[in-house]
């Protein structure tokens, strides 16, 4: 190469660099878009809804909450795939859509395609239907499709999503028949099943909690190891001798590729002192979540693990990949 070319490299890269670093350091200069992959009432939108002030004040910008429904969350983080890696575009969603989509559809991203900043609200799947159905409980919902394979219909918070393959994954497990109708998250799948529109629905258990408190919905059963204390009369799926279907359900912020490290630190430490909040972990137990920070490495650990999980069941109860 020649000499003036290699000059004219050396130039620019040193022009480069403190622009870069003031970038960092000025960060953030104006507004962050937080991209949410589903609409208001399901887990995925209520986690950020609840943590937005105090993340937006231990951040120390603006954080503007966006909604971008649809495709089981597809949209949302192909959206933010292509996004500048500026940090100025970052999705909170739940993971569901990276760690099972990707296991039981062919998407146009991946594991490797985001920067992990950090995961903070757990939770479980719920399977719900009306009081008024004729089966009361779980046995007794599995007993009557058995006896009308294929008449009953199901709602789900979308089809790459942690509650369709739980769901899809029982009735395999059982030679049993249901059809899936896919909304664009758990509260619409929730509202779906107390409007009478769908047999029974399976979504985000913090999305159900309130309805069924209030009895205008029944919890048939959840994927947590253990019963909920606040609804102790709800089973787990381990009791049922269906825990394989279970696969859990997380909050978390991921970033473009080749954000840069400073930005994603700052993103991260906010969040971890969020999740440390006493008021904040008050808010998102009353919602129904489980709170602990784990960090960008430990997430991405986490994804991979469900994500292996997701490919397993789908293995052992032999429902292919589309």
């Amino acid at each position: 190469m020649p000499r003036r070319s290699l000059l004219f490299l050396f130039v620019v890269a040193l022009v480069c660099l403190p622009i870069q670093s003031a970038h960092s350091a000025n960060y953030p200069g104006y507004p962050v878009q937080f991209i949410i992959s589903f609409p208001p009432g399901g887990p995925g939108d209520t986690t950020i809804r609840i943590i937005h002030p105090a993340l937006q004040k231990n951040f120390g910008g603006a954080i503007q909450l966006v909604n971008k429904p649809g495709a089981g969350g597809a949209i949302a983080y192909t959206y933010v795939k292509k996004a500048k890696p500026d940090g100025y575009t970052i999705l909170s969603t739940m993971s569901a859509p990276l760690t099972v989509g990707t296991a039981l559809r062919t998407l146009p991203f991946g594991l490797d395609d985001y920067e992990y900043i950090g995961a903070y609200a757990f939770g479980a799947t719920g399977i719900v239907s009306k009081p008024d159905m004729r089966w009361k409980n779980l046995d007794g919902l599995l007993d009557y499709i058995k006896k009308n394979p294929g008449k009953l219909n199901y709602g789900t918070s979308g089809a790459p999503t942690a509650p369709y393959l739980t769901m899809a994954a029982i009735l395999a497990m059982q030679g049993l028949k249901a059809t899936p109708v896919h909304y664009k998250g758990s509260g619409p799948a929730r509202n779906a099943a107390l409007g009478g529109h769908v047999d029974f629905s399976a979504g985000g258990f913090g999305a159900m909690q309130a309805l069924i408190r209030a009895g205008k919905l029944v919890g048939l059963a959840i994927t947590d190891n253990a019963r909920d204390p606040k609804f102790p009369k709800i089973p787990t799926l381990k009791e049922k001798g269906l825990g394989r279907a279970s696969i859990g359900l997380w909050a978390g912020l991921w970033a473009p590729k080749g954000t840069p490290r400073a930005v994603l630190d700052k993103l991260s430490a906010a969040l971890k002192k969020t999740a440390g909040d006493p008021a904040v972990v008050k808010k998102l137990n009353k919602a129904g979540f489980r709170v602990e920070f784990v960090d960008g490495a430990g997430a991405k650990k986490l994804a991979r693990q469900d994500h292996e999980t997701s490919k397993e069941i789908m293995k052992a109860v032999g429902i292919k990949k589309k």
